[in-house]
């Protein structure tokens, strides 16, 4: 039978050494990363915004829509032309893009809207905040079972309620409104200065197949 030498075990030894030099190396920063990730997002789950944003889904739910899921399409288009287009002279389910246009311009010329009591805001804030707990979720750092413990069937609910928020953004004209163009216009290829940065995240994010939040 052959033995191994004293020279190859070290040799052995050392190469496992080195591999588990180059794991921990990764590991280690991955780990403090996601941590510092998640600490601040617990930062942000105890924030007043983040309280207000939920009150107000809650407050939506249960008031305008009487906790009613088939109500949030209307309800929402509602809201949201409220906020948007408070001098709306047009029923909220007839309103068409021409009627937003003539009251956004109306608007720029006196402009006092508070931004942080509109509900599209306040969504807005919820949707990106559940994405990077979902990221999180997914982590093998963080992963499902923390989110879990950390996280109540009362935050289910509130996905429950962004869900059916998003779907009817989604099928609404007039609050998903519709930016691409079909024109054939030369992409963006500046090379230099600030905008040589705005054509390099174009190229990357028009192959990009995650939708837009609105």
């Amino acid at each position: 039978m052959k033995t191994i030498s004293v020279e190859q075990m070290t040799g052995i030894i050392q190469c496992f050494l080195s591999l588990l030099a180059c794991i921990l190396a990764w590991i280690i920063p991955e780990k403090i990363k996601w941590e510092q990730t998640y600490n601040s997002l617990c930062d942000v789950y105890r924030s007043t915004e983040y309280g207000a944003a939920i009150q107000a889904i809650v407050d939506f739910f249960v008031f305008d829509c009487s906790k009613d899921v088939s109500k949030i399409d209307s309800e929402y288009r509602k809201r949201f032309l409220h906020d948007f287009y408070p001098n709306l002279e047009v029923d909220p389910q007839e309103a068409s893009l021409e009627d937003c246009r003539k009251v956004y311009i109306d608007s720029l010329k006196n402009d006092v809207t508070d931004n942080s009591k509109i509900l599209h805001y306040q969504r807005r804030l919820l949707v990106q905040f559940f994405y990077e707990i979902d990221l999180c979720a997914n982590s093998i750092f963080i992963g499902k079972r923390r989110i879990g413990k950390d996280y109540t069937s009362k935050e289910a609910d509130i996905l429950k309620i962004l869900f059916y928020i998003d779907e009817a953004i989604k099928d609404d004209p007039v609050l998903m409104k519709d930016i691409s163009s079909f024109e054939c216009v030369p992409s963006p290829n500046h090379v230099k200065g600030i905008n040589k940065g705005i054509s390099r995240l174009y190229h990357l994010l028009k192959k990009s197949k995650r939708e837009m939040e609105v």
